[in-house]
């Protein structure tokens, strides 16, 4: 529902930010440590996504399908890479759009990382894997 109606995933109180823990339904404190998988990595996003801990396995799961999928969308929803960053920057306030972080994963790890997890590699990925 969002800040204004009193809060939606994340809530902020008097003690803090709080986050909405899913099983419970109800409000918990935000944990003070970051992710095992953020100590020493924090601008390696390769050696974040290849962390041994429920975290960056969680983070894998979600960057691969996502990357995966924008890279499924060329040429036959967005005609350039480029299109699809500068939409994702302007439109969503990304950072750094699908085909950029593809670029600094690389499209060969991308590639590898989705065929040992039995996912098809999108063609466009294929290619730029290749070069």
């Amino acid at each position: 529902m969002g800040r204004k109606s009193g809060g939606g995933f994340w809530s902020r109180t008097p003690s803090g930010l709080e986050v909405l823990d899913m099983a419970t339904g109800e409000y918990r404190k935000v944990a003070d440590s970051p992710p095992a998988a953020l100590d020493g990595n924090a601008s390696d996003l390769r050696a974040i996504l290849e962390h041994d801990s429920e975290s960056a396995r969680y983070a894998d799961s979600v960057m691969c399908d996502t990357l995966a999928y924008a890279a499924a969308l060329v040429p036959d929803v967005v005609e350039t890479a480029d299109l699809a960053d500068r939409a994702m920057r302007y439109g969503y306030g990304w950072e750094l759009g699908p085909f950029e972080l593809i670029d600094r994963l690389g499209a060969a790890w991308l590639a590898d990382r989705l065929q040992k997890k039995g996912r098809a590699v999108p063609p466009s990925l294929r290619q730029a894997a290749a070069r």
